[in-house]
């Protein structure tokens, strides 16, 4: 097994991008960074989000305080995130601690349809 997807199922995925707990049935899952623009950034954060999903949920949070700005692939990995989050668990994705230039492009985009905001 993959080192990361072990570390993953521990609960141990701790670094630049993201840390995630087990609170319940919900995973929350917190943004550490405050971009993710770099397709080599964002392939890293789905692959940790894809080993979480796995051990975790089945109801999920990701905690966006800290996050301000998203390319469009990185918008496209929360859509996907999502469906894979429905299609293994039943269950939920919620978006939390969205800050006002990132629902700007929540709005823009109309992901405010598709996602619970807290």
């Amino acid at each position: 097994m993959l080192p990361r997807l072990v570390a993953a199922r521990k609960g141990l995925v701790d670094d630049d991008f993201l840390t995630h707990r087990q609170d319940g049935p919900v995973t929350v899952i917190t943004f550490t960074t405050e971009s993710l623009m770099k397709d080599t950034d964002i392939q890293r954060v789905k692959s940790d989000i894809e080993s979480i999903i796995i051990g975790g949920g089945p109801g999920f949070v990701l905690d966006c305080a800290k996050l301000n700005y998203l390319s469009s692939q990185a918008i496209a990995m929360f859509v996907n995130t999502r469906q894979k989050v429905i299609a293994r668990n039943g269950g939920k994705l919620t978006l939390r601690g969205v800050g006002p230039l990132l629902m700007e492009l929540i709005k823009i985009t109309k992901l405010q349809k598709l996602f619970t905001i807290e």
